[in-house]
């Protein structure tokens, strides 16, 4: 052995913000500036059976961009429309309160026309979200690219050390490669995805509150009338208004239940991470069945939520069908 697992974590280098990209012809060119020592790893990164699983998971991550950009228009579209058409049935009902019928109507017919596109925008984007479903086929196909990362890091730091020259040297550095571009990649994914749902359900909870305000807002102005025919102008107001509101709190909910679940993934890993110590004495002593056996439990935490993820949408799908 010509390697210390200090060296070998100074021959991998630190944690960057962009480690999640897997981009192993780079890592072997950085590797290959420590000289023989991380040879045996910069043959494997070469191995042109790595290069096609990268391919494969580039590839399955295009679907995924793009309902993802779908989701988040659409997403875009129903709160701004939900919020805009609270206020403008809002102001429409104190204009038609306030003044004479002949009076601001072309005020009137303006506010009007912009709270008919914006809850045509709102009902297009619900309807749009729920049957065409974006965001579910943007997670579904983020676990398929998601499930190559791991059969990444499956062929690159579990290959039998027995096979490579420098075996030794080969199971420090598998195990370190291991550590900083899946273990720390995946806990800063999951860190950061948790409080990202986290404010996106802060945010549909708080359009939710905004928009029954103003349907509650919209009634109090009406609230003094006994014309029956105004009733029901306010009924058909307010009635998208209050769907929107509710669609909102049914996304809110799923937010937090991704924030939750990502958490927990979350501080599963740190609790992995914390063994890391043992898994370099194992590795120093070339324990390669200890060793992969804690890469295996790192990837199957990982593997087992996506596979929750999906198997929750799917049965919530077989509901809804």
């Amino acid at each position: 052995m010509t390697l210390s697992s200090k060296a070998a974590s100074n021959a991998i280098g630190e944690p960057q913000d962009d480690d999640y990209k897997l981009r192993p012809r780079t890592h072997a060119e950085a590797l290959e500036q420590h000289g023989d020592s991380t040879a045996p790893l910069v043959e494997i990164l070469r191995d042109p059976a790595v290069e096609a699983i990268v391919t494969r998971r580039e590839q399955a991550y295009l679907p995924a961009n793009a309902h993802k950009r779908t989701y988040t228009r659409l997403n875009t579209a129903e709160i701004v429309g939900a919020a805009a058409a609270g206020i403008l049935a809002a102001l429409l009902i104190y204009i038609d309160s306030t003044f004479a019928e002949d009076a601001a109507h072309g005020w009137r017919q303006l506010v009007f026309g912009g709270y008919v596109v914006s809850v045509a925008a709102v009902a297009g984007a619900a309807i749009w979200l729920n049957t065409g479903r974006p965001y579910e086929l943007w997670q579904k196909e983020r676990s398929a690219a998601e499930t190559c990362r791991v059969d990444y890091f499956e062929a690159v730091c579990e290959q039998p050390v027995g096979d490579h020259a420098g075996a030794a040297d080969l199971l420090l550095l598998q195990l370190e490669y291991f550590a900083r571009y899946q273990l720390v990649a995946q806990m800063t994914y999951y860190r950061d995805a948790s409080r990202r749902n986290a404010r996106i359900n802060t945010r549909f909870v708080a359009v939710a509150a905004l928009t029954t305000a103003i349907a509650a807002g919209a009634a109090a102005m009406l609230a003094d009338t006994s014309q029956w025919p105004k009733w029901l102008a306010l009924i058909g107001i307010i009635s998208p208004i209050v769907l929107a509101a509710t669609t909102n709190l049914a996304m809110a909910g799923e937010f937090q239940r991704n924030a939750a679940r990502y958490r927990a993934t979350y501080d599963q890993l740190v609790g992995l991470q914390g063994e890391l110590g043992t898994a370099r004495k194992a590795a120093e002593v070339g324990d390669a069945a200890t060793v992969h056996g804690y890469m295996d439990r790192v990837s199957n935490l990982i593997s087992a939520e996506h596979r929750q993820w999906l198997a929750r949408k799917t049965h919530n799908a077989d509901d809804h069908d």
